[in-house]
Formats: structure tokens, C-alpha cells, sequence
């Protein structure tokens, strides 16, 4: 055991593993990138490409993974660990699809500017209660407007720790550091151009390439794959290319995000309750005593009708009882409209 010290993993590492069939020089690797079948490890000798054998060929390993590999040229992975967690996004052909494994940290990135907007970290946050993950939101580019209005917008949509950063005066980095803990794994998370990749080089002392953003402060996809890097400390990073478009898989990840929401809930008569028209529903007595923002039920409202669209893709009955279930509400809406007139 005492070998996988010296790789540097650490104790995390350790207490993943089981360790009934390890040899005295355990082949362990860890996945840093994968695309079109390609496949590099991080091993004790390096980086090193990688083919898959066994179990891999019909299930391939995603960042993040930790496998069984012979060393060779090209080495073989043979069989994965099985995972703490996954990070998923939506697939847009319908589903999920896992981008990477075994996340403990999610630093959710957004830039001064137009890229900060509450409703795109309530997204961010959902993915991050999905994969079970701890966030942390990253308010980047700190050096170029209102530090104190970021931090209250954000504090605003969670409780999670707020970290204004800077990749020109180092702004912020040490206390980034600090969520990131040896052998602990950190995904990066946010739309493109909000400088997750200068980031990036800033703590793991790397030149990634990076490229400015447009003149109207839209992203440029920089990273267009997924790599893992080491940091000296011995926490993992994992680069994830930017995407203007994201959203929860479950029900409970939408609820993860909207802890207020959900423990209003709870006092509610209905058990399906939708917050919507429901009679003594707890939510709404919330939003009319303005002990909830209208925008966060709002909010909540849209994420679970997106979830409930992914469930009927391709569904007509479901569609047709969705459908249904709608002109009700809006209808006992406009007569309680009515009646109020």
C-alpha cells in the first residue's frame, strides 16, 4: 500500500479503492483526457496514452476515472473503479451523458459583466446538487467591475462559498486553493470566455491556451475537451470546455438548488403540490408575505417544466396529458382571476 504514497494520491485516493486485489506495484492510472477513442492516463511514470480492453471497449472511461492499466506502449486499460460520483449534462439528442467522474469540488465560474446572472448560477448549482458535489462560485475577473454587487447578487441564490478572483493580480487565488485540499477533485464550471482556462494556469502554473472574448463579451470556446491536470498541492483540476446552455437532469438537483423552495414545500396540503393555484399552498403564501422572491419561484417553476419537456420527448400520450394538465391550471387561474374581481 505504501506505494500509492509515493504516487502522490494520498489518503482520498485511498479510501476509493478496494484494495483486496492489489499487486505490490499497484498498475493504477488516472484518466485525463478521452475524445474519439483516444485515451491519456495519468500514472506514476507520467502521462501516458492509453487503449481500452475488456469491459472499457463497450464502456469507456470519462475524465476523471480511475482504472486498472498495464503498463506497455500504448498502455491498456483494463477495468474501471467504480465511481463516488458522475457530472452530467443534458445530451442534446435527449438523456443524460456523463462528462466526468469522481468530482468532489464544482467551481462554478461566471465573469463580471453580462455573463453574471442569478438564474444562470441556479442552473450551474443544479448541476452541481446532481453530481453531488460541493460548489463554490467564482466571480472571475474581479479586477474589472463591481466586486461587492457580484458577491451580493450570488449570495443572493446561495449559500455556498463565494470566491472574487483575478487572473491578473492573483486576486482571490489562495482562498481557491483552499477549497482544493490534496487529492481532492474540482471540476471547472461556467459558459465560455469566462476565463476558466487562465484560471487554471494561474494554479497549476500552466500555459493552456487562451483567447480573449469578443467585443460583446460572448465566450470563445478555447477548450473544446475535457483534461484533468495535477496541481502541485495534489488536488486534480478538471477543465471543462464552456457552454452557453445548461440544466438539470432530476427533479431532486432542480430542489438542491432551491433549498428555500423545497423546505416551503414541505408545509404544504398537496403532495404533487406545483405551486402554482394550489389552495393553502405554503409556497405561495411565502411570495404573497415577501418571504420569497417571485423571481426564484419563477425560477423553479422553469427548470422543473424543462425536466418535465425531457421526460415527454418522444412521448405523445405524455405530451397530451402535459397539455391537459396545464389549460386546468390556467383555467382555474383566470377563474380565480375572476373571482378576485
Amino acid at each position: 500500500m505504501h506505494h500509492l504514497f509515493t504516487l502522490g494520491f494520498g489518503p482520498h485516493f485511498l479510501a476509493q479503492l478496494d484494495l483486496s486485489d492489489l499487486s505490490d506495484t499497484p498498475p493504477v492510472g488516472r484518466v485525463a483526457f478521452t475524445a474519439h477513442g483516444h485515451v491519456r492516463l495519468l500514472t506514476p511514470g507520467g502521462e501516458r496514452a492509453a487503449i481500452l480492453d475488456g469491459p472499457l471497449r463497450h464502456d469507456p472511461p470519462v475524465v476523471g476515472d480511475w482504472v486498472w492499466a498495464r503498463a506497455g506502449d500504448p498502455f491498456v486499460a483494463t477495468r474501471r473503479f467504480e465511481r463516488r460520483n458522475v457530472l452530467r449534462r443534458r445530451d442534446p439528442a435527449g438523456g443524460a451523458q456523463v462528462v466526468a467522474a469522481n468530482v468532489d469540488v464544482a467551481l462554478i465560474c461566471t465573469a463580471l459583466g453580462r455573463d453574471l446572472s442569478a438564474r444562470r448560477l441556479e442552473r450551474w448549482l443544479a448541476v452541481a446538487a446532481d453530481c453531488g458535489a460541493d460548489p463554490v462560485v467564482v466571480l472571475t475577473k474581479a479586477d474589472t467591475g463591481d466586486v461587492e454587487a457580484a458577491v451580493a447578487l450570488a449570495r443572493a441564490v446561495t449559500d455556498a462559498p463565494i470566491v472574487p478572483v483575478s487572473a491578473l493580480d492573483d486576486r482571490g487565488r489562495e482562498a481557491l486553493l483552499a477549497h482544493l485540499g490534496e487529492g481532492r477533485t474540482a471540476a471547472l464550471l461556467g459558459s465560455s470566455g469566462v476565463g476558466k482556462s487562465t484560471l487554471l494556469n494561474r494554479m497549476a502554473g500552466t500555459t493552456q491556451a487562451t483567447r480573449a472574448v469578443r467585443d460583446d463579451e460572448r465566450g470563445r470556446h478555447t477548450t473544446t475537451a475535457r483534461h484533468l491536470l495535477r496541481l502541485p498541492g495534489g488536488a486534480w483540476v478538471i477543465d471543462n470546455p464552456g457552454t452557453r446552455q445548461v440544466g438539470p437532469l432530476e427533479a431532486d438537483a432542480v430542489d438542491g438548488a432551491f433549498p428555500e423552495v423545497e423546505a416551503l414545500a414541505e408545509g404544504c396540503p398537496w403532495r404533487d403540490c406545483a405551486h402554482a393555484t394550489e389552495p393553502g399552498c405554503a409556497v405561495l403564501a411565502a411570495v404573497a408575505a415577501g418571504a420569497l422572491p417571485v423571481a426564484r419561484l419563477d425560477a423553479w417553476r422553469k427548470l422543473r417544466r424543462e425536466l418535465a419537456y425531457e421526460a415527454r420527448r418522444g412521448d405523445p400520450l405524455a405530451e397530451a396529458a402535459s397539455r391537459d394538465r396545464w389549460k386546468r391550471i390556467h383555467m382555474a387561474a383566470r377563474k380565480a382571476r375572476r373571482d378576485r374581481e
